[in-house]
C-alpha cells in the first residue's frame, strides 16, 4: 500500500479514535450531585420573617466599622452590638455559654449530650461583626443612608447586609429557633463571631482559635463553615440553565502577599538627566512583571478541577463535551486567561501593581522610589515560589523585592466528608423547589478560617443567598442589600446545617 493511500487512512482512523474517546467521555461522566429527602423542619418558623428582617435592620443600623488605622475604630460600637444581640435573642443568652473574647469577639459554645466524650463531633459555624467603611465620596450614589437600614421592595440596604452581619444574625435566629424546639444537639457547636475579619483577625478570630483548641482538648473540629463563596443565580455558571443555582462551597482559599520592589539610584537635576532614573529603572521592573505573569496551575487536585468535575454532567450539550474531556481541551484554558479575569484568578497566581510612590519636586530626579505589588497565590504554589518569580522576571540586581505581609494559600479541603454533605444537603433542602447543583470552588480572598488550620482539616466558606453578577459590584461596595426571602431561606439553611450535623460521625 502506497504511502498516499496510507496517510488518509490514519488521519481518519486518528480522528475517528478521537471522536470515539470524546463521545465516550461525554456519556459516561458521573454526576457527582446528590438530591437529598426533602423533610419539613421539626417545627414551623417560630419568628415572623418581617420581624426577623427587622431584627437584622437593627444592626445594620449600629455603625461596626473596622479601619486599617485602628485608632479610628469606634470600640463603642461592638460593645452596643453585644448588648443588642443579648437582648435581642433571650434563649442564646439564657441556653447558650457565652465567651467574650478580647471585649468584643463573641464565642458560643453550645454543648451537646456527648460533650467531652468519644462520641462528640464538634463543628463550628463563623461570621464576623464588622464591616468595611463606606468611602465619603461613594455616599452620594448610594440609593439610601447605608447605616440607616432601610427597606424598600423587599431589599434590606446597608453596609453588612451581605458582609457579613446577614450570617452573623441568621446563624442566630437559627439558634433561637432550635432552642424553641428544645432541640439539644448529638454534636457540640462552636458559633464565632469575630470582631475584625476586615482587617485580618489577629485581635479576633486568631484568639477565638486558641481558646476552642484549648477547649477541644485532644479533639479536632470535625468540619469548620464560615463566609465565602456564593449561591450562583442567574447563569452565572456558563453552560448552566439560568434558572439554575449552583452552591459554590469553597474548599480553599488562595494566599496572599504584599510585595515591595524599591530602587535607590543616583539622583539629580532633572535638566541633566542620566541614561536611567530610579523612575526609569522601577518601571521596566514592573513591565517585565505585567508582560510575565505567573504560568497557569491545572491540576486534577486543583479546586478548579474538582468545579468543572462536578458541574460537567449538568452542563448544556457544548459545554459538557469540553468539560468532560480536559484531557484535550485543557491547553485552551491557557488562552482563556487572556481574555477573562475571573478565570485567570482561579487558576493561576494572580499579581497586580497597586501603589506606586517616588519623587518630591517637579524639577529633582528622586534617589529613591518604590511600588507595591498585591499578589494572590494559588494553592500548590507558595509565597517563596512567587517571590523567586518575580526576581528572576525582573533580572535586575538595583531593584529590591522584600515581602511586606503574606498569607501561604489555604489546605485544600476535601468533597468526601460529612462537612461538606452537611452544606449541600442543606442548601439543596432549603431550595428543594428548584433546580441546585453543587461544586466546590477556590476562594480567591481570604476569610478567618485561616486561623483554624491546625483544628480542622475540613474548612468550608459558603454564603448561603442567591447571588447575580450585578451582585458583585455591591460587596463592600455601592448598595449593598439582601432580600427578605434570601434572608429567611438563609436562617432556615443554617436551622438546616445545625440539624443535619447531628448525624456527623468522624
Amino acid at each position: 500500500m502506497s504511502f498516499k493511500l496510507l496517510s488518509p487512512l490514519i488521519i481518519g482512523s486518528t480522528i475517528a479514535l478521537l471522536l470515539g474517546i470524546i463521545v465516550f467521555n461525554f456519556i459516561t461522566h458521573p454526576s457527582y450531585q446528590i438530591t437529598p429527602k426533602y423533610e419539613d423542619t421539626k417545627s414551623p418558623k417560630p419568628y415572623n420573617r418581617v420581624d426577623a428582617f427587622k431584627r437584622l435592620k437593627g444592626a445594620i443600623q449600629i455603625k461596626t466599622i473596622s479601619y486599617d488605622d485602628k485608632n479610628k475604630i469606634d470600640y463603642q460600637t461592638y460593645l452596643d452590638l453585644i448588648d443588642y444581640i443579648e437582648k435581642t435573642y433571650p434563649l442564646v443568652t439564657q441556653h447558650l455559654e457565652r465567651v467574650v473574647i478580647n471585649e468584643y469577639s463573641l464565642l458560643y459554645i453550645w454543648k451537646s449530650k456527648n460533650y467531652k466524650t468519644k462520641h462528640d463531633h464538634p463543628f463550628a459555624l463563623l461570621a464576623h461583626t464588622d464591616v468595611v467603611p463606606v468611602p465619603e465620596n461613594t455616599l452620594k450614589k448610594w440609593s439610601v443612608d447605608p447605616f440607616a437600614g432601610e427597606i424598600h421592595d423587599g431589599y434590606l440596604y446597608g453596609r453588612g447586609t451581605i458582609d457579613d452581619k446577614g450570617n452573623v444574625f441568621a446563624i442566630l435566629e437559627a439558634l433561637e429557633w432550635h432552642l424553641k424546639e428544645e432541640h439539644m444537639p448529638e454534636n457540640t457547636i462552636y458559633i464565632s463571631f469575630g470582631h475584625d475579619e476586615e482587617i485580618g483577625g489577629k485581635d479576633g478570630n486568631r484568639h477565638v482559635a486558641e481558646y476552642i483548641k484549648k477547649d477541644l482538648g485532644d479533639k479536632k473540629l470535625s468540619y469548620l463553615l464560615d463566609e465565602g463563596m456564593i449561591l450562583a443565580a442567574g447563569g452565572f455558571v456558563k453552560g448552566i440553565d439560568e434558572k439554575a443555582l449552583v452552591a459554590c462551597i469553597a474548599i480553599s482559599e488562595k494566599g496572599y502577599a504584599t510585595f515591595e520592589l524599591s530602587v535607590n539610584h543616583k539622583g539629580g537635576h532633572a535638566s541633566m538627566p542620566p541614561r536611567e532614573s530610579a523612575i526609569d529603572i522601577l518601571s521596566r521592573a514592573l513591565t517585565r512583571i505585567n508582560d510575565s505573569p505567573p504560568p497557569v496551575r491545572v491540576t486534577n487536585e486543583s479546586p478548579f478541577m474538582k468545579f468543572l468535575t462536578y458541574i460537567a454532567s449538568e452542563q448544556s450539550m457544548l459545554w459538557k463535551i469540553c468539560t468532560t474531556n480536559l484531557w484535550l481541551f485543557k491547553p485552551l484554558l491557557k488562552y482563556a486567561v487572556l481574555y477573562d479575569n475571573v478565570l485567570s484568578s482561579n487558576i493561576k497566581t494572580t499579581v497586580a501593581t497597586t501603589m506606586i510612590q517616588g519623587g518630591v519636586k517637579s524639577n529633582v530626579l528622586p534617589t529613591f522610589v518604590k511600588a507595591t505589588i498585591n499578589s494572590r497565590i494559588i494553592p500548590g504554589e507558595s509565597v517563596k515560589s512567587t517571590l523567586n518569580h518575580l526576581q528572576t522576571v525582573v533580572n535586575d540586581e538595583r531593584v529590591n523585592i522584600t515581602v511586606i505581609s503574606s498569607i501561604e494559600p489555604a489546605p485544600i479541603s476535601s468533597t468526601d466528608s460529612d462537612g461538606y454533605d452537611v452544606i449541600r444537603k442543606s442548601i439543596k433542602q432549603v431550595y428543594h423547589d428548584r433546580e441546585i447543583y453543587d461544586a466546590p470552588v477556590l476562594m480567591i480572598a481570604n476569610t478567618d478560617t485561616r486561623w483554624y488550620w491546625d483544628l480542622s482539616d475540613q474548612l468550608y466558606r459558603f454564603n448561603a443567598f442567591p447571588f447575580y453578577l450585578e451582585d458583585i459590584p455591591r460587596i463592600h461596595g455601592i448598595n449593598e442589600r439582601i432580600h427578605i426571602d434570601s434572608y429567611d431561606n438563609l436562617i432556615e439553611f443554617f436551622y438546616r446545617v445545625i440539624s443535619n450535623s447531628d448525624s456527623v460521625d468522624d
